[in-house]
């Protein structure tokens, strides 16, 4: 169970990074229409990729079987709260959204009278890239919020999964015990 919950949990940061990824071209290239537009190089500093926080194992199990009412003795379920596997997908799709959170640090850039419809250009144009790479980081944001959604919604069902499976594999073993019981009871 703890394998194909890291298989998940890899392949929700395997979009992660997806996104992320795209989000940084999208970036590159609204830089280059902008300064084609501006005629001339706009100088803000654009996000680089930034790898996620990979895990190398996590943890999800089922409550064991709870046999004749027995409390002492079971253990506790690994996999639910910061410990567990929602907590490991959720650090690591947190380590990625930090790496995109300060919004572009666009230069101030003083316009007088004096200055050049070239300079006048370049500054509405800079401006225009920061608006636009600031929505375009909002989008990342949000997607990468929908990813943990849908990650700790798939999470759940392959627990759930388990759980019922679980449950009938006990429910097949009680009644087979219980004929074997009546068999035998039958014999002697």
């Amino acid at each position: 169970l703890a394998q194909h919950a890291l298989r998940l949990v890899l392949a929700i940061l395997q979009l992660s990074q997806a996104e992320a990824h795209r989000y940084v071209r999208t970036c590159t290239v609204l830089r280059l229409y902008t300064s084609l537009r501006a005629g001339g190089p706009i100088d803000l500093k654009l996000p680089e990729l930034s790898p996620p926080k990979l895990p190398e194992a996590v943890e999800l199990a089922v409550p064991p079987i709870d046999f004749g009412g027995r409390k002492e003795g079971v253990a506790e379920v690994k996999g639910r709260g910061k410990d567990g596997v929602f907590g490991t997908l959720s650090d690591s799709l947190a380590s990625v959204i930090a790496a995109y959170s300060e919004p572009v640090a666009v230069p101030a850039t003083q316009l007088t009278e004096e200055s050049s419809d070239e300079e006048r250009l370049v500054a509405e144009w800079t401006g225009t890239l920061a608006t636009a790479v600031e929505g375009e980081r909002c989008k990342l944001r949000r997607r990468q919020a929908a990813l943990a959604h849908y990650g700790c919604g798939v999470l759940e069902e392959l627990r759930s999964h388990a759980e019922k499976l679980q449950d009938e594999l006990d429910k097949m073993l009680g009644d087979l015990v219980s004929k074997e019981t009546a068999a035998l009871s039958a014999l002697a």
